[in-house]
């Protein structure tokens, strides 16, 4: 990534970063950019969007916090009767709208490019459902919220309708992240390094976690452990400590 700030407070002319050295610096970064493709510039300052297989996953966040935020401002506005903060509400209605058509334009390309097997597709038709129902749903809102008033009765429905549509959006991203996370779609396969153990075995004390074990154990962990081993085994310098001979008492005789 390119570094676009790098210089010092306190920088003066002796050190060389001071603002004329920040300036030349910027200027440089900046013809870096004008010389160099589009793709290349974004690939640098964003480098996940240059590994993602579709737009899904970066615009399908937009539409959760929208749709989440606006349901939980209008619900305090209502109760406040703050007339500000329902406004806002307003805007993040729209907002999620919007960016929930472009999540479902997106997801639809998605499920055409993407490999996937009988399963997943069986997840992904369900996921499409949910998707389509929460575009629906939105969009009902703000049309009902740009002509009818939310007042009252009509209000507490609106209000209603709009829990039910957080409903649907939290059952629209469990199973898109059950088919990342469960069924690895779209995901590129990590080669990990080979399986090694360490263990502990000493005794678990007040206020210290119980032994555990774990399936694996890095190169460094082995070289660490041979470590140890040299520095606990004798050396050929070291010289045996003497002992002193152990006393003998001869028995004791007992007359009576």
């Amino acid at each position: 990534m390119i570094e676009l700030f790098h210089f010092s407070i306190h920088g003066g002319g002796d050190h060389g970063d001071g603002v004329a050295s920040l300036v030349a610096h910027f200027l440089v970064v900046i013809e870096q950019v004008a010389n160099q493709p589009l793709s290349a510039t974004l690939a640098s300052l964003m480098p996940g969007i240059g590994t993602l297989a579709n737009l899904h996953p970066l615009i399908v966040h937009y539409p959760i916090a929208f749709l989440s935020l606006f349901w939980l401002l209008d619900s305090i506005a209502r109760l406040t009767g703050h007339a500000t903060l329902r406004s806002v509400a307003s805007s993040l209605l729209y907002l999620g709208t919007v960016s929930a058509g472009l999540a479902v334009w997106a997801g639809l390309n998605a499920a055409e490019t993407i490999a996937h097997d009988g399963t997943v597709h069986d997840i992904m038709e369900q996921h499409k459902q949910l998707a389509f129902a929460v575009l629906s749903v939105a969009g009902v809102l703000t049309l009902w919220r740009l002509a009818l008033t939310s007042r009252g009765i009509v209000g507490a429905l609106h209000n209603l309708t709009a829990l039910a549509l957080l409903i649907l959006v939290a059952l629209t991203a469990d199973l898109g992240g059950f088919m990342v996370y469960q069924h690895g779609v779209a995901v590129a396969k990590v080669k990990w390094p080979a399986q090694h153990a360490h263990s502990h075995d000493n005794e678990p004390t007040p206020g210290r976690v119980a032994p555990h074990s774990h399936g694996h154990q890095t190169a460094h962990d082995h070289d660490l452990d041979h470590a140890l081993q040299d520095l606990d085994a004798p050396t050929t310098d070291t010289m045996p400590m003497e002992t002193e001979p152990a006393h003998e008492h001869p028995p004791h005789e007992h007359t009576h």
